[in-house]
């Protein structure tokens, strides 16, 4: 089960997924429920997605990013992920993902993407 924690640095809206390694259960939509609120109320249009924790992701949870960066998107805003385990990076490859979302290495190059 993912679960999440943001934080706002310089204006960007950090939001650090991390697996919990245990099932699903009921609280997972309500958790994306928050996060989506939290996106809809962040002023600025940035967002950084930290993926050092993860490294097993569902379809559900690959769906669930999709989501979250076409929420973004209809504010006019930009999504970058930072620290992508290679598993995960390869079933992005797969689902020929890789074009749809814009990530880099490291929290530095997530934050410099957004400021450009």
């Amino acid at each position: 089960m993912l679960t999440c924690n943001t934080y706002d640095l310089n204006g960007v809206l950090i939001i650090a997924l991390e697996d919990k390694n245990e099932t699903a259960d009921d609280r997972q939509p309500s958790l994306r429920e928050s996060l989506y609120k939290a996106i809809e109320a962040h002023q600025d249009s940035r967002f950084a997605l930290d993926l050092s924790a993860v490294n097993y992701m569902a379809s559900s949870d690959i769906g669930f990013l999709i989501t979250l960066k076409r929420r973004i998107e209809s504010r006019k805003g930009k999504l970058v992920m930072y620290e992508v385990d290679p598993y995960i990076l390869d079933a992005l490859r797969m689902m020929k993902l890789l074009q749809f979302f814009t990530i880099v290495e490291t929290r530095a190059d997530a934050i410099l993407q957004l400021s450009a």
